[in-house]
C-alpha cells in the first residue's frame, strides 16, 4: 500500500490477511525495508505509521533464513521486565511514546545515549532527562544487561 502526502501521528494501516509488516520509508533512498511492530485487529494485520512509504505485507521472511517482525499486543496487556545497567543508543530520530506502541509524546534525537529501565517485546522504557517513555527496540543500539 502506496501511503503519500500528510501522514498524521499513528496512521493505522490494516491489511486483510495475516503476515508481518515492513514499510519503504519514501525519505530513504535507496529504499529499503524497516519492520514494523504489527498487531492483529479483527482478524487483520495492522501497524502504526507516521510517514510516507510503502507498507508492505509479508507472507514469508523477507530474505531466505530471515526473521519477520514480531507482532506487538496492545500496551495494557504486554509483559515488561525490569533492567538494571543498560543503555541504548538511538540510531535514529525516534518518537517518545507513552506506552508501547502508544501516543507519540515527543521526538528524540538520533545518537542519544540513554538509561534503559524497562523492556518488552519490541520496546525500551527509556528516561530521557528525568521524562520516561517508550522507544521502539527496533531501532536502538542496547549497551549492558539488557
Amino acid at each position: 500500500m502506496d501511503v503519500w502526502a500528510y501522514i498524521p501521528p499513528d496512521l493505522e494501516i490494516c491489511f486483510r490477511n495475516r503476515g508481518s509488516l515492513v514499510i519503504l520509508a519514501a525519505e530513504n533512498m535507496p529504499r529499503f525495508a524497516e519492520p514494523l511492530p504489527w498487531y492483529l485487529r479483527g482478524g487483520m494485520t495492522c501497524a502504526l505509521i507516521n510517514r510516507a512509504g510503502t507498507v508492505v505485507l509479508l507472507h514469508k521472511p523477507l530474505f531466505p533464513g530471515g526473521a519477520v517482525a514480531a507482532p506487538v499486543t496492545p500496551s495494557s496487556t504486554i509483559p515488561t521486565w525490569s533492567l538494571q545497567n543498560c543503555m541504548v543508543t538511538l540510531q535514529y530520530d525516534l518518537n517518545f511514546r507513552d506506552a508501547p506502541a502508544g501516543n507519540i509524546m515527543d521526538a528524540l534525537p538520533a545518537f542519544v545515549r540513554l538509561t534503559a529501565l524497562e523492556r518488552t517485546a519490541g520496546w525500551f522504557k527509556v528516561d530521557f532527562h528525568g521524562r520516561r517513555g517508550w522507544v521502539s527496540a527496533d531501532y536502538v543500539t542496547p549497551d549492558g544487561a539488557c
